[in-house]
Order: structure tokens, then C-alpha cells, then sequence
């Protein structure tokens, strides 16, 4: 972002060819810094923004990391899948796709209602003119952003599409069974493949059209991670809890030394009687 940024603003620059480049003024530096202090804010934001799913250690994802996987498999598909959309905008849309969650937090849509799914849009379009505000040093990211949001290209399109999918490729390298236990109260793999189903289909309706492809690699995944959950649950072993004793029982007092070596007599103390019990 920060050497789109740079890059634009030192193309527009006068250049000396017979001296070389003329030098910025105090001023066009003071508002370099001010940029690069401005996108490195962006960063700490976005990976002050914890995510749902879980990594291989157990720590949960951030939006900086969640936005680096994307803008690195989004530029691969699109080349192996879809090669007439434009990279370029493929990859500021993969950078800018998070931003308004600096605003709103991640909230995970594994199984939102209708409700909840309107609530999040509303939160999200609030956020976007706060952070449109923010943006107005750095307007190829802010462009990136409101062309992302607008969802009227196919690049937007397919970025978000891909964004769904990241999902559940990181429960399959990551901790996704505790995930969908803990998080989403999934209990047995028929409520997991329930819920696999209704994403799918959601899926399907939202992007099958355009990226039929992206619906098959989306189904794939999600029953790759079905296969995993159900490894996971099979190595678990039944836990055999002891048998509680029906009453409590009167248990010896034993010494793991000998009392004739110690430099007191162990009877000139308070005695207690030790019982076995839960």
C-alpha cells in the first residue's frame, strides 16, 4: 500500500534529466513521513483485530494475517481460473478488504441469522464513512476500498468470494475442530455437515454464477475439513471416570520415614483422622 502510495505521488514528481531527479522539498517529505506513519497505524489497527479461526499453535487469527493469506491465493486463482481480471486490482482489493473492521471487529458468519447478517452490513456501512475520513492522505487505498465495497466489478467480486473460502482452509490447517465446538457449539459431525451444507448452498447462490469453479473448491475444503473433524473426534479416548465410593473410609496413618529419627516425638503432636473420600 505504502509503495502504491509513494510510487503515484513520485510519477507525478517534475524530473531534471540533465541533474537527475530534483530533490523533494521539506514540505513533500514532512508529507511522505506523515503517509508512512499513517500506513503502519493501518497495520497495528488491523492486527489489533482478533479473528475466529485458529492457528496450528492455538492463538487465535489476526486481520493482518487473515489479509496477507488472501492477497496471496487470490493473484494464484485468479491466474489459474480467471486470467482476463486485472491483478493489480485483485491485489488492492485483497490489502484494502479488512480495513473496516479496525471499526467493526470480525464477525464470523459460520451461522448468523438474517437479523444478524443485516446488523452486521448496517455496523459496516457506519465504519466505512469513519474510515473513508481517515483515508484522505492516501487515496489509492481509499479508492481500493470504496471500489472493493461497491462490489460492481468482477475483481471485487472474486476477492470476496475468495475471502469466504480462507475460512475453512485455515480449520483445516489450523485448530478448526475447537473452533466449531467452542465457538459455534457444533457437538458431532452430522451438525457440522449441516451447517457445511447451508454455507455451501449460500455460497453457490452468492458466487456460483460468475465463479462456478470457486463453488467446487469451496465444497471440497469444507468436506476436507469434515474428514479431518471426524480423524480428530476417533483418536479421542473415552474418558473412565473412578467409582465413587458408596461411604467414606476410615484409612491407616503411615510415616515414610522413621519416627525414632526424628528429633521430636511425633505423638506429642494433634492428631487428625485422614479419611478417603471425594
Amino acid at each position: 500500500v505504502l509503495l502504491n502510495v509513494i510510487g503515484s505521488y513520485m510519477n507525478k514528481k517534475e524530473t531534471n534529466y540533465e541533474g537527475g531527479a530534483d530533490l523533494l522539498s521539506d514540505g513533500a517529505v514532512k508529507d511522505l513521513g506523515n503517509i508512512a506513519l499513517r500506513a503502519i497505524q493501518m497495520e497495528v489497527d488491523l492486527a489489533g483485530v482478533p479473528r475466529v479461526p485458529r492457528l496450528p499453535n492455538g492463538e487465535v487469527e489476526d486481520d493482518v494475517q487473515h489479509s496477507y493469506s488472501l492477497a496471496i491465493l487470490a493473484p494464484e486463482l485468479r491466474k489459474k481460473l480467471y486470467p482476463h481480471l486485472d491483478n493489480n486490482k485483485v491485489q488492492g482489493f485483497a490489502n484494502a478488504h479488512e480495513l473496516l473492521e479496525i471499526a467493526t471487529g470480525d464477525v464470523a458468519t459460520f451461522n448468523l441469522t438474517k437479523k444478524q447478517l443485516e446488523e452486521k452490513r448496517r455496523r459496516e456501512e457506519k465504519a466505512k464513512k469513519e474510515l473513508l475520513e481517515r483515508l484522505t492522505l492516501m487515496p489509492e487505498l481509499k479508492q481500493n476500498l470504496e471500489e472493493y465495497e461497491r462490489r460492481d466489478t468482477p475483481e471485487a467480486r472474486f476477492v470476496r468470494a475468495v475471502d469466504k473460502i480462507l475460512p475453512v482452509a485455515m480449520d483445516i490447517v489450523g485448530q478448526g475442530v475447537r473452533v466449531v465446538e467452542e465457538d459455534y457449539g457444533v457437538s458431532n459431525l452430522e451438525d457440522l455437515q449441516k451447517n457445511h451444507d447451508d454455507l455451501i448452498a449460500g455460497f453457490r447462490t452468492s458466487f456460483g454464477e460468475e465463479f462456478p469453479e470457486l463453488v467446487q473448491l469451496y465444497e471440497y475444503l469444507a468436506r476436507e475439513f469434515e474428514e479431518k473433524y471426524k480423524e480428530e473426534k476417533a483418536k479421542k479416548p473415552e474418558v473412565k471416570l473412578p467409582e465413587r465410593p458408596s461411604q467414606l473410609v476410615e484409612v491407616e496413618r503411615k510415616f515414610l520415614i522413621d519416627p525414632e529419627s526424628l528429633p521430636f516425638d511425633p505423638e506429642d503432636f494433634e492428631h487428625t483422622t485422614i479419611r478417603q473420600g471425594y
